[in-house]
């Protein structure tokens, strides 16, 4: 069973060891939200008809973080293997690479990318074995995006935001606690903290002396200045901090769909149709990267797809009348 480990620090109060609690609750929320926005954002695409040696979501996560992968066919390994891939060559005429290297722990190799349009080319070099040292090796090179960017760069710069955002909601809910500050003399401090404390008892009413309600008569609250609203405000920044995010990889999610309850429908269709365009300039790379593989390797017939029922959320957008 896992149980969590407080921070030691926590118990003490000095201003030293709150700052280094701080640093360590913004430090494991960090870790909380990217990890759960990492997990959605790698569950998107589906694969189908991949050699039962290539991993799906390896192939995912590789995209989400390197920008590229590949699958190449290594008999030495025993088939084909889905990979972290770099340029190992000069570009050529169309500013792509002819070569790529495929890495992992302990491993690497040089190969050929080929495409549905330089595919002959590896058949024409094959007789003559070795060209400039390096191995005749097959492979496909798969982008994520059309630049090659690593979205998980992009999850980071959003999680940095969604973590802000909730850091400073705590922050104002234990502000509230404390709505005003009371200035009293050291006589009536005891007082004033029992009273307070009968507050959380639920007690009708405190039962003080005459002298004890005079001094209590004599003191001056002082205002915090925190807006209740303020809390509001913070989660409706939240809310769509976390809404962009997934909008921007294609996922519909309750803050948009709530948000639709009060548009109109060319907006809705608007909104939808910015949500399928986030998802499919990637999903289109993995098309091209299907269609390059299966011309490649015609005895294999991959493809991809949107995951669960991303694809039929995004087609329907009801407004307050039923409207689509």
């Amino acid at each position: 069973m896992w149980v969590h480990n407080y921070y030691p620090m926590a118990k003490k109060k000095d201003t030293k060891s709150m700052i280094k609690y701080a640093l360590y609750e913004n430090n494991r929320q960090w870790q909380d939200v990217f990890n759960r926005l990492f997990s959605v954002c790698v569950n998107i695409f589906e694969w189908t008809g991949l050699p039962e040696t290539c991993d799906e979501w390896f192939i995912e996560q590789t995209l989400l973080w390197r920008g590229e992968c590949c699958i190449i066919y290594d008999e030495s390994r025993g088939g084909f293997l889905s990979l972290p891939c770099t340029p190992a060559s000069a570009q050529n005429l169309y500013y792509e690479n002819s070569y790529y290297r495929a890495t992992s722990l302990g491993y690497t190799k040089e190969f050929m990318a080929l495409t549905k349009y330089n595919k002959d080319i590896f058949d024409k070099i094959l007789p003559y074995g070795n060209t400039n040292h390096r191995t005749l090796t097959k492979g496909v090179v798969c982008q994520d995006n059309i630049t090659k960017y690593p979205l998980h760069e992009t999850i980071c710069i959003y999680t940095d935001k969604i973590v802000d955002a909730m850091r400073s909601i705590d922050v104002v809910a234990k502000q509230l606690k404390i709505p005003s500050l009371i200035e009293a003399d050291e006589d009536t401090l005891t007082s004033i903290q029992q009273a307070v404390d009968n507050i959380d008892t639920n007690v009708q009413a405190v039962y003080t002396t005459k002298n004890v309600a005079n001094k209590f008569r004599e003191t001056k609250p002082i205002q915090t200045f925190v807006e209740p609203n303020t809390m509001t405000t913070l989660w409706n920044h939240l809310n769509n901090t976390e809404s962009k995010l997934l909008t921007a990889f294609g996922v519909n999610n309750l803050h948009t769909a709530d948000k639709k309850e009060r548009l109109l429908t060319d907006e809705i269709n608007s909104n939808n149709e910015n949500i399928a365009m986030n998802v499919a300039y990637r999903l289109d790379q993995r098309l091209h990267f299907c269609e390059n593989f299966n011309a490649v390797f015609p005895e294999y017939n991959i493809s991809c797809k949107i995951r669960h029922d991303f694809e039929e959320k995004m087609k329907v957008g009801d407004d307050k009348n039923g409207n689509v």
